[in-house]
């Protein structure tokens, strides 16, 4: 992808996040919500991490809170068509805040997949555009996508550049000693042509859980019941007066996502035992004539019904459900101010059982701290490097 097409990939609000590309890496700190340290926000710009990738729409966007909350997950979020990860900062900064390692990927994203393969559905158009955005492979005309600009190599390539600038966080979880990924520690989501992409990477590979926000079409490979990641495993959320709610409630079927669409509006999680979620809130902010109103209220910043009086996002409590996990393999590293509050409960515990035994107490000893091996599972197909023009 030359770098004339990538600027005319962007318009409007676009425009003024691709200038910060060159910026390479931005800090900030999140909102704060009751209860919660916010978590740092990092901004990296895909050709940081590696020369050969372009920079494209936006830039990664990186959460993470502090390390006594981490619980061992990462978070994949894939944007929409044409949408940068910061339009995404309220739901991947709240994954953060419930213990994932958060990233919002910035891929080669400017045309809708269903657009290009518009009539060309029987010809499993949109399973070759997905393939090669994905894993770049060489699958179609439709787009050109090597595998230095895949999702897949844009991840690795993303990963090793956080374990090199933050070595003590916890992101060398995710890949083995090999650099492999480790889909099953992974939580891939995405909205729109994202979800689809979420969706596809499920089919793929075993995740720890699939998380489809208004996606995806209900085309031939929905229904290949060739899926790696088990249905009870996938999750989706839409709304209900979207213009395609209906096919993709259909792709939800085709795959096998346990239950019916199910109104997450004015109950609590978890929703009963359905894993197909809708709203039917009409309290969403922006232009109502906009394209897309109703497709992005659930999950993008500007389209959302206003916030708590805490500054919670309004969705919170369903993203909490669709991203909730049950048990997680912990991340073997800790940050300095871990390891310094270890080292000085230690210390501690150490004075207050010499006190008790030399008083003729009951000696407590410190409980030993264990670690438990993390299981390694494959990556992803892996493809040749080429080179396209």
């Amino acid at each position: 992808m030359t770098k004339r097409r990538i600027e005319r990939s962007q318009r409007g609000g676009l425009r003024t996040i691709s200038l910060l590309a060159g910026l390479g890496l931005l800090i900030s700190a999140a909102p704060v919500f009751a209860g919660h340290i916010p978590p740092t926000v990092q901004l990296i710009a895909a050709s940081t991490t590696d020369p050969a990738i372009d920079d494209v729409i936006g830039m990664h966007h990186v959460a993470l809170g502090p390390g006594v909350e981490r619980a061992g997950r990462l978070l994949v979020f894939l944007p929409g068509t044409g949408a940068p990860p910061q339009l995404y900062s309220q739901l991947i900064e709240g994954a953060a805040r419930q213990g994932y390692h958060a990233i919002g990927l910035a891929y080669v994203n400017p045309a809708a997949v269903n657009v290009l393969c518009f009539g060309m559905a029987a010809s499993g158009c949109q399973e070759k555009v997905r393939r090669e955005i994905i894993l770049g492979t060489d699958e179609t005309t439709l787009v050109n996508v090597d595998f230095d600009n895949s999702i897949v190599n844009r991840l690795d390539r993303l990963l090793a550049h956080l374990e090199s600038i933050a070595p003590n966080e916890g992101w060398d979880g995710y890949r083995n000693a090999v650099g492999q990924l480790r889909w099953e520690r992974v939580v891939v989501a995405g909205h729109s042509q994202g979800a689809g992409h979420a969706a596809f990477i499920a089919r793929l590979e075993s995740v720890a859980r699939a998380v489809l926000f208004s996606g995806t079409e209900a085309a031939a490979w929905t229904q290949a019941g060739d899926f790696v990641t088990p249905a009870s495993n996938i999750w989706a959320f839409g709304h209900s007066l979207e213009a395609f709610i209906s096919a993709f409630q259909s792709s939800w079927d085709n795959i096998g996502i346990p239950g019916i669409p199910t109104s997450v509006d004015g109950v609590g999680a978890p929703f009963g035992t359905s894993q197909q979620l809708t709203t039917s809130n009409t309290n969403c902010t922006g232009d109502p004539q906009a394209n897309g109103f109703y497709h992005n209220c659930h999950c993008v910043d500007g389209f959302m019904p206003p916030p708590l009086p805490d500054g919670t996002p309004y969705f919170q409590y369903v993203w909490d459900e669709l991203f909730r996990f049950e048990s997680t393999p912990a991340v073997p590293s800790l940050d300095p101010i871990g390891i310094g509050a270890l080292l000085l409960t230690l210390v501690l515990l150490s004075k207050w059982n010499l006190r008790q035994s030399t008083a003729g107490r009951i000696r407590v000893r410190p409980a030993s701290i264990r670690t438990r091996p993390a299981a390694i599972s494959r990556m992803a197909s892996g493809s040749s490097r080429r080179s396209r023009a």
